[in-house]
């Protein structure tokens, strides 16, 4: 048998020819594909689809303790990340806000908006391709 440049062998170096079904029909319907697309800057994490989602509930919520709670982790957790974000991104994404109707809380900065924006831009149509991609190799 010859082998791959994966490491995988197939008769006469034909791996396409000996691919079997992986599952069945049946399976098949109830497997789902999934991903999770993310920026790294010098190895590390900057921008995730999960801190992307901390940053709205930020914005939406006015707290980095609610956010949390809307996401379910402890409030070291989040201000963890952000703290990872901006370190790594080398700009502020949240601000202070004091005083005001409800005693103040936390915002967004115009850039923190603009990365939100941004990585939903970057985002766009990647769910689709990987829709389409999976119903093409098990459907």
């Amino acid at each position: 048998m010859k082998s791959t440049p994966n490491g995988l062998t197939g008769s006469k170096g034909s791996f396409a020819r000996s691919l079997m079904p992986l599952t069945t029909e049946k399976e098949a319907m109830n497997m789902r594909p999934g991903s999770n697309f993310w920026l790294e800057q010098n190895g590390k994490v900057v921008l995730s689809e999960w801190r992307i989602a901390l940053l709205e509930a930020v914005e939406r919520t006015g707290s980095i303790n609610a956010a949390a709670a809307v996401l379910g982790v402890h409030f070291r957790v989040a201000w963890r990340k952000l703290k990872e974000m901006e370190e790594g991104l080398g700009v502020k994404l949240t601000k202070r806000v004091v005083g005001g109707k409800h005693g103040g809380g936390t915002e967004l900065t115009p850039e923190g908006r603009d990365y939100v924006r941004r990585f939903h831009v970057f985002t766009a149509g990647l769910k689709e391709i990987r829709n389409k991609q999976f119903k093409k190799a098990f459907k």
